[in-house]
């Protein structure tokens, strides 16, 4: 089956040449080298053979070590180069290791790959400190992390992803303004005045006739954010976290997952648009065209100042709204337990509507990084779907859990093949990916103990972690843009 995603790349393998290769003369191609030589080279036509036979097995024989000693190191290196001219020395967060936990102390969370020559760089820890223009030293070696200075982040995703925003920005010591219909910054069909629908189209507005026509001018973004009553429909607005000590700024849109069907329009937490692509169109692109615009910035305290429409970075992920529609269709439709395995047709679906979505950003963002950032696995036991719906249910037999660990898996690998479709390739980082993968959700895997409720993980460990991830891919993405690499490798 073709990948959603289409590369130009050539593929991770070749086929070894056929000995048929060695002339133009097909299946008698090795008679007549042998020939050949025999008539006219320097050895005679037994010599010859006997020559070329040993040769072969040499040759062989050194195949066959050369495989085997991939293999060995293979265990304790990365089947990958830890060097490259235009890639940081490795891919810490694509290789095997564990993760370190300490509810305690932000900084003593961190993954540790088990090759000691590729250790995550401490980043966030910097970033902080650059942040509040701290300088003191305490002997250690500090990231250089002046290469953040001025960027933009986007964020499409769900909860969880709005959830992380709202960590980058508590670490800080800041907060993720919400963005409600009445906001300077609101998009989209929901927005209260015309002036945000034009400021959303790049068109300049005209003077408002009345003092009533003006958006609110807050003193300060988070006093603004502190008054606004929070209901369901909340939940899903964009939201922005700015960092001024480093002009630095995160922006989170909301999704409903893969959906085509606008399968979530009567929940109360629905805002329109349904679809990916048409929140893509109608959210993601006019606000970051706003926060290009000079005159908001000046107009209203708190916004970050004007900063390309382009992300530096995009991060997309997509899994349990996926899985909460499959689940309410089995309950009420199929009568079909929630813990089976998708079957194909829904499982293609998925891998299929991945491409489409990551093909649509990179449309969008053609000058931006994309990030497939991979789901975490919330706990069987709690993630219940009344929890996760607002329904009641009158009989316990009738909880059933939305987010079983199998099908997280099966849309895991559904996303991965989309990205990344050469067989047997299941997490290897190269230079000219379009699309790259943060394992983040990976890292989670089994660390239930650290969540914040019953599907968010908490700040520690997972708000830190997705802190550093998404700097790390920060980091990479400019220093590739820096080096004049292009990242255009996709057709």
């Amino acid at each position: 089956m073709s990948s959603p995603l289409r590369r130009t790349s050539a593929p991770h393998y070749l086929p070894l040449p056929a000995a048929q290769s060695m002339s133009a003369g097909g299946s008698g191609g090795r008679k007549a080298w042998g020939e050949g030589a025999a008539g006219g080279g320097p050895f005679g036509s037994g010599k010859w053979t006997a020559w070329a036979r040993r040769k072969r097995w040499a040759l062989g024989a050194l195949g066959l070590l050369g495989l085997l000693g991939w293999g060995w190191s293979g265990r304790d290196s990365f089947p990958f180069p830890l060097t490259s001219s235009s890639t940081p020395p490795c891919d810490p967060y694509s290789t095997y290791g564990r993760l370190h936990v300490n509810p305690s102390v932000r900084e003593d969370n961190y993954w540790v790959p088990y090759h000691p020559a590729c250790q995550p760089p401490r980043l966030m820890r910097a970033f902080i400190r650059a942040a509040h223009n701290r300088g003191e030293k305490d002997g250690e070696g500090w990231e250089d992390v002046e290469w953040a200075r001025g960027r933009t982040v986007l964020v499409l995703g769900d909860s969880v992803g709005r959830e992380a925003v709202g960590y980058f920005c508590e670490l800080l010591g800041e907060e993720s303004v919400l963005i409600t219909d009445t906001h300077p910054l609101c998009v989209g069909p929901t927005c209260e005045t015309t002036a945000h629908r034009q400021a959303a189209r790049n068109v300049p507005s005209p003077p408002p006739s009345s003092a009533s026509e003006t958006p609110p001018q807050p003193q300060n973004t988070a006093t603004y954010s502190r008054h606004v009553k929070r209901a369901n429909r909340d939940a899903s607005l964009p939201h922005v976290c700015y960092i001024p000590g480093m002009d630095f700024t995160i922006v989170q849109i909301f999704h409903f997952g893969m959906d085509e069907e606008d399968f979530f329009k009567d929940k109360d937490q629905y805002n329109p648009p349904g679809l990916y692509e048409s929140r893509l169109s109608t959210l993601a692109q006019p606000m970051l065209r706003l926060l290009a615009d000079p005159a908001l910035s000046h107009a209203v305290p708190g916004v970050p100042r004007p900063r390309g429409a382009h992300p530096d970075l995009v991060e997309v992920s997509s899994a349990l709204w996926d899985l909460a529609r499959w689940a309410k269709i089995d309950i009420y439709t199929l009568e079909q337990s929630t813990i089976i395995d998708l079957d194909a047709d829904r499982a293609n679906w998925f891998r299929r509507r991945v491409g489409e979505v990551l093909n649509a950003t990179e449309q969008a963002f053609p000058d931006s990084q994309l990030v497939w950032r991979t789901s975490h696995y919330p706990s069987d036991q709690n993630a219940k779907i009344d929890w996760f719906m607002g329904w009641n249910w009158e009989t316990p037999d009738a909880h059933r859990p939305f987010f079983h660990q199998n099908r997280l898996f099966q849309l895991d690998h559904a996303a991965r093949s989309a990205i990344r479709p050469d067989p047997y390739v299941y997490s290897r980082p190269a230079s000219t990916e379009r699309v790259r993968i943060n394992e983040w959700g990976t890292m989670m895997l089994g660390q239930h103990a650290h969540l914040r409720d019953q599907l968010h993980p908490a700040l520690l460990p997972g708000g830190w972690l997705w802190a550093e991830t998404m700097l790390f891919e920060l980091r990479r993405a400019v220093r590739l843009r820096g080096e004049g690499a292009r990242r255009g490798r996709w057709t």
